[in-house]
């Protein structure tokens, strides 16, 4: 599990507020702006982890002891979307690429 491909809707890792459950925030906690630029936080994509084991492992304990955390999304994130959105097909033919890069510091 150190590496996952997501493949079909799902999520997009652009930010740390996105990957977070709704059920874990608040509407104050939305910034406009990224809910702006990923229309309701899916859409179509390729995206591709990594996260070792004791990374993955910090993460679950996060979450465990009821801090908010954005689940298991990995150290690293790449991939490609369509950009119209959840449940709408691509219209344009291009592309939207994204990278995310965190670590859970103890």
């Amino acid at each position: 599990k150190t590496w996952r491909v997501r493949l079909g809707q799902s999520k997009i890792p652009y930010g740390w507020e996105n990957l977070q459950s709704s059920s874990n925030r608040v509407t104050l906690d939305r910034a406009d702006a990224m809910n702006s630029a990923l229309l309701n936080e899916r859409d179509v994509a390729a995206i591709v982890y990594w996260a070792p084991a004791r990374v993955r492992q910090r993460l679950r304990m996060l979450v465990d002891s009821g801090l908010k955390g954005s689940g298991d999304f990995g150290v690293v994130g790449v991939g490609v979307y369509n950009g119209q959105g959840a449940n709408r097909p691509d219209g344009n033919d291009v592309l939207h690429a994204v990278a995310r890069v965190s670590y859970p510091f103890p």
